[in-house]
């Protein structure tokens, strides 16, 4: 086992860092709700997961994994989400944007206990092998 960069880890960066892209595009439709015209972005995940299916998606230690997760939060739907405008045009949705954040946050507060307990994991690894 890599004790720099083990397996776990790796998938529990890219987590974080699509929910923290994830975070950015909700702030940002939530930012615009009363912006006339605006349309809601999300991020164009289960689409560039289905493009990317091959062993290289989910093996962290493949040189394709990094290159795969950094297209994947950098892609954002640009043509907004489908639904219905407003007057405005606009089509955020104060309601769906709020369950998307508080999905997210949770998501997010589940990987990060992940993460708390793999460092434990590796730290009394650490202790065992000094003893």
């Amino acid at each position: 086992m890599e004790l720099i960069h083990p397996p776990l880890l790796s998938q529990i960066k890219a987590f974080m860092d699509r929910s923290l892209r994830r975070q950015e595009i909700i702030s940002s439709n939530l930012a615009n709700v009363d912006t006339p015209g605006y349309r809601a972005k999300r991020l164009e995940f289960s689409r560039i997961l289905r493009t990317q299916r091959g062993d290289h998606w989910m093996d962290p230690s493949s040189s394709k994994f990094s290159s795969s997760v950094s297209r994947l939060h950098s892609r954002i739907d640009r043509k907004g989400v489908a639904g219905s405008l407003g007057n405005d045009r606009n089509n955020v949705n104060l309601e769906a944007e709020m369950t998307e954040l508080a999905q997210n946050l949770l998501k997010f507060s589940i990987v990060s206990e992940i993460y708390q307990k793999e460092i434990q994991m590796i730290r009394s690894g650490i202790r065992e092998g000094r003893s």
